[in-house]
C-alpha cells in the first residue's frame, strides 16, 4: 500500500506540473536555454506548492484519507522543524541559489538551508489555511483557498489560443495579488514573513485554530521512529567521514 501511494504521489506531482510550470511559469522556465543555469526565485512555488496540490489531489480522488493527508503534513513539518537551517535563509533566496548551492552543496549545507520542496509545500498548506480564515472574516463571495489561487493565476495568464502556451510570465507579485484577491485583504505581509523572510512557519498553531490536534514534538524527534526517544541535537551536522 505504501509503495502504491508513493507512486501515485509522484504521478500526481508531475501531473500538476501541466498547470504549475508548464501553463503557469516564470520567464526563465520556458522556453529553456539549456546552455546555462536557470535562476529563479520561485522554485518554492513551482515545486513546493505543486507538492501541496499533489497531496490535495490525492485526497480529492480518494487515494488517501484525511487522516493520511494530515499524517503527511505532520511528517513534513517535523522534518522542517528538525533541520537546523530551515529558517536560516529566505526560501526565495534558496530557490535562486539552487544552482550554486543546492546542486553543489558545501560542507555546511544542512546547517544553512532547507529543501524548497519541503518548505514550499508547508508554505502552501499554511497559505491555504490563511486564505480560508481571512476570506471567512472578510466575507468574500467565495471561500479562499490555494485551489482558488491557482484558478486566478490560470485565468490571468495570457495564452495563445492555438497552443495554450503562456504569453505573459509569472512573477511573485502575481502570486501575492492572486492571494490577496482570494483573502479579501492584502497578503504582502505573509509573503514578506515566510517567503522573502525567515520567520518560522506557525503551522501547528494555525492547524489547531481549525480544530486539528497538532502537538509540536521536541527537536530531535524522528517521525520515522515515533517510539524512539528524541535524539540530542547540537546544531551541527556531519556526513560521518573521517
Amino acid at each position: 500500500d505504501d509503495a502504491y501511494v508513493s507512486a501515485a504521489r509522484l504521478a500526481a506531482h508531475e501531473f500538476f506540473h501541466a498547470w504549475n510550470v508548464k501553463r503557469i511559469h516564470d520567464e526563465v522556465l520556458g522556453p529553456f536555454d539549456y546552455t546555462r543555469e536557470t535562476y529563479t526565485d520561485l522554485l518554492w512555488f513551482h515545486e513546493g506548492m505543486t507538492t501541496t496540490m499533489a497531496s490535495r489531489g490525492m485526497l480529492a480522488a480518494g487515494l488517501i484519507t484525511p487522516e493520511k493527508y494530515l499524517e503527511g503534513v505532520a511528517k513534513s513539518f517535523t522534518h522542517y522543524a528538525n533541520r537546523a537551517g530551515s529558517d536560516y535563509e529566505p526560501i526565495a533566496q534558496i530557490s535562486r541559489d539552487a544552482w550554486i548551492k543546492g546542486y553543489q552543496p558545501a560542507p555546511n549545507h544542512r546547517e544553512v538551508t532547507v529543501s524548497y520542496y519541503t518548505k514550499g509545500n508547508l508554505i502552501g498548506v499554511l497559505l491555504d489555511l490563511e486564505l480560508r480564515r481571512r476570506s471567512a472574516k472578510n466575507k468574500t463571495p467565495s471561500p479562499g483557498s490555494v485551489e482558488g489561487l491557482f484558478r486566478r493565476l490560470w485565468s490571468s495568464a495570457e495564452s495563445d489560443d492555438r497552443t495554450g502556451e503562456q504569453m505573459r510570465p509569472l512573477t511573485a507579485k502575481d502570486i501575492i495579488a492572486a492571494a490577496s484577491e482570494e483573502a479579501g485583504e492584502p497578503m504582502d505581509a505573509f509573503f514578506d514573513d515566510y517567503v522573502f523572510g525567515t520567520k518560522p512557519l506557525p503551522l501547528p498553531a494555525r492547524l489547531r485554530s481549525f480544530g486539528v490536534v497538532a502537538d509540536e514534538s521536541p527537536r530531535g524527534f524522528d517521525p520515522d521512529k515515533p517510539d524512539a526517544a528524541p535524539r540530542s541535537w547540537s546544531g551541527l551536522g556531519g556526513d560521518g567521514a573521517a
